[in-house]
């Protein structure tokens, strides 16, 4: 006979009534923490569905009404995936291993999962309320890990995005005025793709660090270019890509900045009395410039 039995951690108890009763986020809620597994077996039941939907259905009485519940649908959809993507993102950054772990620096979590989703996260959570309910009562062991392997999450992500009509959804968006929630979803889109990209890539910890650093405003995109060893254009696309980009704030220039900026081109244009300078620099860029307009440039991370 199997004596073993899961011995429930008591911190843990505690902890976890106290996040439940937190306003500001509640990350912690059903099926986000408590069964590793649980995202992604929502998101290929929610995928399901989503596939029998038909956006052209012609015997429907009210088109616009079909548009809209497809639109809905799918931008629901998209939007807990991403959220699931940026929870096990926000996990691997922060090193957590266990979900004791987890929900010990939950704060931390809640704060990194609104930066890289750039989500309404209690807006997520509530549109997707019934799908989420049936996952409440999961209550794992405080030493099991907090999340699952990338190459299961990413082959989730994968799989949602493949069958998702985007260009049709948002053909079906503009012909009914429904501008709001085709928006929604391409953002969402969007970033679930930067999260395949930014997890898929040979040399992952060396671009998050770098993109990181370069988001936070903590290095410029010469000095990324140089961490990486990769020409400035490609860094450029390869941060967009991934979903490392600069907030407005991050990228405004106090007036000191832009009186040198503005002298230094100045100084540079006199000295060279208006011919121009070829550079290793300028020819690179002006190269790839050209290769993606004609678009056979062959790099793998970047697409054409």
């Amino acid at each position: 006979m199997n004596l073993k039995r899961r011995v429930r951690h008591p911190r843990l108890r505690r902890e976890r009534v106290a996040l439940y009763m937190n306003p500001a986020m509640q990350l912690s809620g059903p099926g986000l923490v408590y069964e590793r597994r649980a995202p992604f077996k929502i998101i290929a039941e929610e995928e399901n569905k989503l596939r029998k939907l038909d956006l052209d259905d012609a015997s429907r009485t009210d088109p616009r009404e079909a548009a809209e519940q497809a639109l809905v649908h799918w931008t629901r959809a998209l939007e807990l995936s991403l959220l699931f993507a940026s929870l096990h993102d926000a996990i691997l950054e922060l090193g957590l291993r266990t979900v004791a772990d987890l929900i010990r620096e939950s704060g931390r979590v809640d704060a990194l999962v609104v930066t890289l989703s750039r989500l309404e996260v209690r807006r997520v959570l509530e549109d997707n309320a019934d799908a989420l309910r049936p996952y409440a009562r999961l209550q794992p062991h405080a030493d099991e890990p907090a999340t699952i392997d990338t190459e299961t999450v990413v082959r989730s992500v994968r799989s949602l995005l493949l069958h998702c009509p985007i260009e049709q959804l948002e053909r079906v968006g503009r012909n009914h005025a429904l501008a709001e929630l085709a928006h929604r979803l391409r953002l969402a889109f969007d970033g679930l793709r930067a999260f395949v990209a930014r997890r898929s890539h040979p040399e992952q910890d060396a671009v998050s660090a770098a993109g990181r650093v370069y988001a936070e405003g903590r290095a410029t995109i010469d000095e990324v270019a140089a961490m990486l060893g990769i020409e400035v254009p490609d860094v450029v696309a390869l941060l967009e890509e991934q979903g490392f980009r600069r907030s407005v704030d991050d990228l405004r220039l106090s007036d000191d900045d832009r009186r040198d900026r503005l002298q230094r081109i100045r100084d540079d244009r006199l000295a060279r009395g208006g011919k121009p300078m070829p550079s290793h620099a300028r020819v690179v860029r002006d190269v790839i410039a050209s290769q993606r307009i004609e678009g056979i440039d062959a790099r793998p991370w970047l697409r054409t």
